[in-house]
């Protein structure tokens, strides 16, 4: 088992992004809103990537 959190993509409607490491996509929401306040979050997902990094 890895002591990773898994990394979660905060997309704005501004058109702007963010990727936040958290144990689920709430807490995303609420890193990214701390961070980017009056900012409206339009969709957060989850970033899967292979072992080759593709």
């Amino acid at each position: 088992m890895t002591d990773t959190l898994p990394t979660f993509r905060v997309h704005f409607h501004d058109g702007t992004s963010m990727d936040i490491e958290a144990g689920n996509s709430l807490i995303a929401e609420a890193r990214a809103r701390k961070e980017r306040p009056g900012s409206f979050v339009k969709k957060i997902k989850l970033v899967r990537e292979n072992i080759d990094g593709r």
